[in-house]
């Protein structure tokens, strides 16, 4: 019974399925139709955008803005993180140290034209330092932070960093 029915079903899909024939400017007929839609709709939108100007403001716009602006609103001043005088504090130092460590240069052959000037000025900054200033690292470890400090204040002042 089973088999009966599925030939059944089988035979009726067969005959209900119709193999459509489409004439040859079906496709052309279908793109016109499209195209024509198109077009009104283009139309309505060139009508709608001609009802719809743009409004202009009225002549005194700009002074009517400026005058309602409060007068008491203050801009935002910049104030940087470290101060002018604290630059000053640090190239001041910087100096120091860059004629202290001039001063205790050990005579070699490319220092001897300059050892002899400065032995008159060595003896009136004679003084005993702890260590750790003197050593190598030290005066790195200074110059690097200074030059990063003074990179960082010119990158600042040239507006090349957008901070917001």
């Amino acid at each position: 019974m089973m088999q009966f029915e599925n030939k059944n079903i089988e035979k009726f899909i067969k005959e209900s399925l119709e193999v459509e024939n489409t004439s040859i400017d079906f496709s052309s007929k279908v793109m016109q139709q499209i195209h024509a839609s198109e077009l009104e709709k283009e139309k309505a939108l060139i009508s709608l955008l001609q009802k719809l100007t743009i409004e202009k403001p009225s002549i005194d716009f700009t002074s009517k803005v400026m005058s309602s602006l409060s007068q008491d609103s203050r801009a935002f001043v910049y104030q940087p993180v470290i101060s002018k005088k604290v630059w000053y504090f640090m190239a001041l130092a910087f100096m120091v140290i860059m004629v202290y460590i001039i001063l205790n240069i050990e005579s070699t052959s490319s220092s001897k034209i300059i050892i002899p000037h400065l032995s008159k000025i060595k003896n009136y900054f004679s003084f005993n330092t702890p260590s750790i200033l003197t050593s190598p690292l030290f005066a790195l470890s200074m110059f690097a932070t200074s030059s990063l400090l003074l990179l960082d204040y010119f990158i600042r002042n040239k507006n090349i960093s957008k901070v917001d």
